[in-house]
């Protein structure tokens, strides 16, 4: 934005981009700004200090007006950010990109404050020795708290528990076996080999495509989390951390040949997302799973580290056999107390062996479920007793097909985001 600098030295404009909701205008009105949207610190003069997150980025643009000759003076101007964390004791963290403009020089940075610092600043000097001089902007009253640890679980169903066919190259459908199919005709999309599945003519106002990437004949059946196709949960986890740096990392966890290999993938990391970590897993990566592949690691070892690491907020998005072991982990089998909060828990299609999931208790406190009635019982889900939203898709899609929908994933994606941004509000307070 154009600053006009006539009359003052220094200009600066520093704005703050956080991720949440903020009641940040004097009526109290919420501003959603988890899109990337500016806090503008020009008009807050107010003696109370802004709320940082130290995941959340302060861009400070400004315009310097030198006293030396206008073709001369970016060599002898220099600009730096400064933090403080106590009393008139101030330290340089960043050099300011400097950029001729006309008769000024245009001023850039991009920082991110750690927790203990209280104020920033830019000083600008201009000159050689004695020569000399130092300007200052006024400081910026902060509070820098470190951001809310967020913990994210997407899974994939399996066979049942006969072993590790969703696992390996060799696997069978990435979410049961091959022998499900849908009872529609006509449908959009067909294969008696995958019982991926879906009729148009049944959606009703719902969006009745596939996600085109997943339908590739290498992505189509890709189960091993490891190679290079693209799984339907790792496309959303990707989403998730890509499209609005809403995570840091994403993990994938690894089926082990060898008990010596690796627990994970090659991590994926995002340095410009927020403090949140996905990992993507399967239902045999559950304690409660007594087939489950020697070594391989567990949601449940993970979800004891975040504990010893502070705990915070978990998110869960399952399919089939993966939600009834991840239903089971926070139900029957919960070990870590308070620590751990479970914000949201949607639900693919969630079943087992017995039959449809009906319940996931009482910690989530979201529930989204999709779930169909038309496959055979062990693909077959049905309604959650704690749902706060349920859509049936019966016949629309089958089992197999709702973990490769536009709908489901769009309408996943989301819930994901909204509740990213109501844990960082909460803890902002």
């Amino acid at each position: 934005m154009p600053i006009n600098v006539v009359g003052f030295k220094l200009r600066v404009v520093p704005e703050a981009r956080p991720f949440g909701v903020f009641n940040w205008v004097p009526a109290g009105t919420p501003i959603e700004i988890i899109d990337h949207q500016i806090f503008d610190f020009r008009d807050s003069y107010e003696p109370s200090p802004h709320i940082i997150f130290d995941d959340e980025d302060i861009v400070i643009d400004g315009f310097y007006n030198p006293t030396s000759n206008r073709f001369w003076a970016w060599f002898f101007v220099s600009a730096v950010v400064e933090v403080s964390s106590s009393n008139d004791q101030w330290k340089v963290i960043a050099q300011m990109k400097r950029t001729p403009s006309g008769e000024n020089i245009k001023l850039e940075a991009r920082v991110r404050l750690q927790s203990g610092a209280k104020a920033f600043r830019v000083r600008v000097r201009e000159g050689l020795f004695g020569k000399r001089e130092t300007h200052f902007s006024r400081a910026y009253p902060v509070r820098v708290r470190r951001s809310p640890s967020i913990l994210t679980f997407i899974a994939m169903g399996g066979s049942g528990s006969g072993g590790s066919g969703s696992s390996g190259p060799s696997g069978g459908s990435s979410s049961s076996s091959s022998s499900s199919s849908s009872s529609s005709s006509g449908s959009s999309s067909s294969s008696s080999d995958d019982g991926i599945t879906g009729d148009a003519t049944r959606c009703g106002g719902i969006d009745p495509g596939f996600i085109e990437d997943l339908m590739t004949p290498e992505n189509r059946q890709c189960n091993n989390l490891c190679a290079g196709c693209m799984s339907f949960i790792e496309h959303l986890g990707l989403r998730v951390l890509r499209e609005e740096d809403l995570a840091s990392v994403l993990d994938a966890l690894r089926y082990k040949d060898d008990p010596a290999d690796p627990d994970f993938c090659t991590p994926v990391p995002n340095p410009n997302g927020i403090s949140h970590r996905i990992v993507l897993g399967k239902w045999e990566n559950s304690e409660h799973e007594p087939y489950r592949p020697a070594a391989i690691k567990t949601f449940d070892s993970i979800l004891d580290e975040f504990e010893q690491d502070g705990g915070g907020t978990l998110i869960i998005v399952a399919q089939s056999h993966a939600g009834a072991k991840l239903q089971a982990t926070i139900t029957n089998h919960w070990r870590w107390g308070n620590g751990i909060d479970i914000a949201l828990f949607v639900a693919w299609d969630i079943t087992h062996l017995g039959g449809a999931i009906s319940s996931v208790g009482s910690r989530p406190a979201r529930v989204i479920n999709f779930f169909q009635t038309e496959n055979i019982w062990h693909q077959t889900g049905g309604p959650i007793d704690e749902a706060n939203v349920e859509t049936d898709l019966t016949g629309c899609f089958s089992h197999n097909a709702i973990a490769r929908s536009k709908f489901v994933h769009e309408s996943t994606y989301q819930e994901i985001r909204t509740a990213v941004a109501q844990i960082r509000t909460a803890a902002r307070v």
